[in-house]
């Protein structure tokens, strides 16, 4: 699924509870065609010639980087509630991740 806002992401992937990709487009709807193509290219250079694919602990750990960033960069805090709560919660399992 992809979706115009960050915060959209989010919910679509709690609502599918994380059984469905769901991504986020970086500049909304007019500039889809650019950033799919940013992000082809990306993951083409990453995982390419060379490129070491990433563990799904990895995967994991990046996605609960990506929450903590989209939390962080809330601009009205009205939008998000509890986020104290949900930003410790993201922490512990990220080092529960790093620990192993």
């Amino acid at each position: 699924m992809v979706t115009e806002g960050e915060l959209d992401a989010v919910a679509a992937n709690q609502l599918f509870d994380g059984k469905s990709p769901v991504v986020s487009l970086k500049n909304g709807g007019p500039s889809a065609g650019k950033d799919f193509k940013a992000a082809l290219a990306k993951r083409e250079d990453s995982n390419g010639a060379g490129g070491k694919p990433r563990t799904a602990d990895q995967r994991v750990r990046d996605n609960l980087n990506d929450c903590l960033k989209v939390i962080d960069n809330v601009e009205d805090p009205k939008q998000l509630v509890q986020g104290a709560e949900i930003k410790a919660l993201l922490k512990k399992a990220i080092a529960l991740l790093t620990s192993k």
